[in-house]
């Protein structure tokens, strides 16, 4: 059963949210663990284009597999506003626990570069792309 919240301005979502709580973000999971909403992001984003103000994940992208992630991050492009950026926190793909059950993807800097490039999601501009020796992080700026 999918749960939608009403929303007011400014949208900012928390994609795969599970059991984290940020101030001002609807979360959404696909299993209904008291988030805002209760939704299958593979299924799209159900928010109009170009209304979102911000769209963060922590631990989520590397449960999807490539078609997934591509298909996802195609669906934030389309949701957020020009100029706002999408953050995102997983597993860097040297590391062992990248390679933990359920993860389905593998990602480093060299990817994320490659991702918004000439062959993968053009009008994404990469702001930050780092890692420690265990998580990868980046943000990417609609601006195209």
């Amino acid at each position: 059963m999918n749960k939608f919240p009403k929303y007011k301005e400014p949208i900012m979502l928390n994609l795969g949210a599970a059991d984290q709580v940020f101030k001002g973000f609807i979360g959404i999971d696909i299993v209904d663990n008291g988030k805002n909403m209760v939704w299958d992001v593979r299924k799209g984003l159900p928010f109009p284009d170009n209304s979102v103000d911000e769209v963060i994940s922590s631990h989520f992208i590397e449960h999807l597999d490539e078609d997934e992630a591509q298909a996802l991050f195609q669906e934030i492009y389309r949701v957020l506003k020009q100029g706002k950026e999408t953050k995102h926190r997983l597993p860097y793909s040297e590391h062992p626990t990248a390679l933990y059950m359920g993860h389905k993807s593998f990602w480093n800097v060299e990817r994320v570069d490659a991702m918004t490039g000439n062959e993968g999601l053009k009008g994404f501009k990469v702001k930050e792309a780092s890692h420690t020796a265990n998580e990868l992080f980046f943000t990417l700026i609609k601006n195209g």
